[in-house]
C-alpha cells in the first residue's frame, strides 16, 4: 500500500505541475507573440531570462528549502513587461484598446494568484513558490522601465537635449 500513495502522490503532482505548464505555455504564446511585435525576439528573451534567473535567486534566498520546477518567474516577467508596456504608451490608446490591453492579463492574474493562494493554504499538498513569481515580476518590470528610460535618453541625446539621469539601486543585482 506504501508503493500505491507514493504513486498517488506523484500522479497528482505530475497533473498540478501539467496545468501549471500549460498555463505558462498560454502566458508564452499569447503574450510572447505580443511583446516579440513590439520589442524584438532578443529582448523578449532577455525579458524571460532574467525572470527566470531573478525568481530562482530570489526563492532561493526566502525559501531556500522549497524546490523550483518549471519557469514561472519568466512567464510572470513577460506578464509585468506587458503591463509596463501598457502603463508607458496609455496616453495613445483608446477606451476599448485599454480593457483589450489590461483586463485579460488582470484576470488570469488574480485567477492564477487566487488559486495558488487558496491551494496553499489547504491540505492539498500544493507548493508553488510565492518569491519566483515575484522575482519574474520585479525583473519584467525593471526590464522594461528601465531600457524605455535609456532609450528616451538616447533620443533625448541625439536631439541635442539634456540626458536624463537613470535611477541607481533599483535591481536585484
Amino acid at each position: 500500500t506504501k508503493n500505491w500513495s507514493l504513486s498517488q502522490q506523484g500522479l497528482r503532482l505530475l497533473l498540478t505541475q501539467f496545468k501549471k505548464l500549460f498555463r505558462n505555455c498560454i502566458v508564452l504564446g499569447a503574450l510572447g507573440i505580443v511583446l516579440e511585435l513590439i520589442h524584438g525576439p532578443v529582448r523578449v528573451g532577455a525579458i524571460y531570462t532574467l525572470g527566470v534567473i531573478t525568481g530562482g535567486i530570489l526563492a532561493l534566498v526566502v525559501t531556500p528549502c522549497q524546490s523550483l520546477v518549471g519557469a514561472s518567474g519568466g512567464c510572470y516577467a513577460l506578464m509585468a513587461a506587458f503591463i509596463a508596456n501598457g502603463i508607458m504608451n496609455m496616453d495613445v490608446m483608446d477606451t476599448i484598446v485599454k480593457l483589450l490591453h489590461f483586463l485579460p492579463v488582470s484576470i488570469f492574474l488574480l485567477v492564477d494568484v487566487g488559486y495558488t493562494f487558496y491551494m496553499e493554504n489547504t491540505n492539498s499538498g500544493y507548493r508553488v513558490s510565492w518569491a519566483a513569481h515575484l522575482g519574474g515580476v520585479v525583473a519584467g518590470l525593471n526590464t522594461v522601465f528601465k531600457s524605455e528610460i535609456l532609450n528616451h535618453k538616447n533620443s533625448k541625446l541625439s536631439e541635442g537635449g539634456e540626458p536624463v539621469g537613470l535611477p541607481t539601486g533599483s535591481t536585484l543585482f
